[in-house]
C-alpha cells in the first residue's frame, strides 16, 4: 500500500531545521525513517519494527507543497534530465528545484516534452535565523552558532510517500499519529518540527514507464549502479552518535544518490547494519530509493 503523509499546522509556523548537507529535499529519507523508527520503539510494536528492520516499509524524502486555488499541489524533485528546450528557457530550468507531482507524466527521458509554463512559482521558504550556544561535547568549550530553517505558513505543507503492507495499515496510522507529535528533524526540543494536522492519502500508479525518479537517497549496488541515468551524489554521516545525552561515537560516512536520480528499471537501494566499537546496539541507516515512474501518471486521492 502506497500513502501520502500530508503534514500541515493551522495555529503555529512550523518550522525544520535545513540539513547541513546539500539534499533535494526539505529532510532526507534517512532523517524521516530515523523519526519512524523511534516512534515504533515508544509504542513497543515489534510488528512494526521488524518491518522497518527488514525494509519492508518504504519511505520518500520530505517534500513541500503549496495550495493554489484551494487545490493541494504536491512537489518534487526535478528528474535530473536535460530537456529539448530553448536557450532562453534554459536559465529558468536549471533554478527549477521541483516539479508538480502530476507534471511528471508530460516528462520524457529526453525530456522532449516538458513545459515550464506547468510549473508554479514556489514561494521561497523563510530562513529563521536565532542566534544559539551550544557545548562542545569534546572540549565543553561554549561555541555560539546560528541557527537555520525552513518556516511552513498556512498555504504550505510538508508531505512524504510511505509504502508498506497491507496488513500494518492501522499500525503505522498510529505510528503516523504518534509522529507529529514527536516532530521531525533535530532541535524539536526548542520547537522545530511540530505539526498539528496529519491527513493519509492513498496513492495509486498507472502507466509504468520502466524510467523512474527516486524521491529519497539511496544507495545502489555494485550491480545496480548500471542502471543509473543521471545522478548527483551527497554525503551523509560521519557525525557523532546521539544517545542518552550524546557519545563520542561516530557513524560511517555514506554516499548516496540524491533525489531526482533517474533509473532505467527498479533499484531497491540498501538498508544499512552496522557497529560501532564500544556500543553494544546495533544501528540501520536507511538508504533505500523510493521510485516514481517518468511518463506515468500518479493518482492522488
Amino acid at each position: 500500500m502506497d500513502v501520502i503523509c500530508k503534514l500541515k499546522s493551522e495555529k503555529i509556523l512550523t518550522r525544520l531545521r535545513r540539513p547541513i548537507y546539500e539534499a533535494n529535499a526539505v529532510l532526507a529519507s534517512h532523517t524521516v525513517y530515523g523519526a519512524l523508527f523511534n516512534c515504533a520503539v515508544k509504542i513497543g510494536s515489534e510488528r512494526l519494527l521488524d518491518a522497518l528492520r527488514s525494509g519492508e516499509v518504504l519511505v520518500s524524502s520530505l517534500f513541500p507543497g503549496i495550495v493554489r486555488d484551494e487545490v493541494d499541489v504536491f512537489l518534487i524533485p526535478k528528474p535530473l534530465l536535460v530537456p529539448q528546450i530553448s536557450v532562453d528557457k534554459m536559465k529558468r530550468f536549471k533554478k527549477l528545484k521541483f516539479i508538480p507531482l502530476d507534471e511528471l507524466g508530460n516528462w520524457k527521458v529526453d525530456g522532449a516534452k516538458v513545459k515550464l509554463e506547468g510549473v508554479p512559482d514556489v514561494p521561497k521558504t523563510s530562513e529563521v535565523e536565532n542566534i544559539r550556544v551550544t557545548i562542545d561535547r569534546l572540549t565543553n568549550s561554549t561555541v555560539p552558532f546560528s541557527d537555520e530553517g525552513y518556516v511552513f505558513y498556512k498555504d504550505r505543507f510538508a508531505y512524504f510517500f510511505i509504502s508498506f503492507p497491507d496488513e500494518l495499515e492501522s499500525d503505522v496510522a498510529s505510528l503516523l499519529d504518534l509522529m507529529i507529535y514527536e516532530g521531525l528533524g533535530g532541535d524539536r526540543t526548542v520547537g522545530f518540527g511540530i505539526f498539528e494536522e496529519l491527513e493519509i492519502l492513498p496513492v495509486r500508479v498507472e502507466d509504468d514507464t520502466g524510467v523512474y525518479v527516486s524521491l529519497s537517497q539511496f544507495i545502489p549496488s555494485d550491480e545496480e549502479r548500471k542502471k543509473l541515468v543521471t545522478w548527483e551524489i551527497t554525503e551523509h554521516g560521519g557525525t557523532f552518535i546521539y544517545k542518552g545525552g550524546g557519545t563520542t561515537l561516530l557513524k560511517p560516512l555514506y554516499r548516496l544518490c540524491k533525489e531526482g536520480t533517474v533509473t532505467k528499471g527498479k533499484i531497491p537501494g540498501c538498508l544499512k547494519k552496522y557497529e560501532v566499537p564500544g556500543h553494544p546496539e546495533t544501528f540501520f541507516f536507511y538508504a533505500k530509493a523510493y521510485l516514481l515512474p517518468i511518463g506515468g501518471k500518479v493518482c492522488v486521492g
